[in-house]
């Protein structure tokens, strides 16, 4: 029989100077081409 375990939660630190949404981006499918490069530019990626 599997052993199942719970997973460790994963929390956004809401003391990083970005706001959430500067760090995530939408499904890979709604990324428009101009969405992409601003995203493809932020330094943590």
């Amino acid at each position: 029989m599997a052993e199942i375990r719970p997973l460790r939660a994963w929390r956004y630190n809401a003391a990083l100077p970005e706001p959430i949404e500067e760090l995530t981006s939408p499904l890979f499918d709604v990324v428009s081409e101009k969405q992409r490069a601003r995203l493809y530019g932020h330094p943590h990626n």
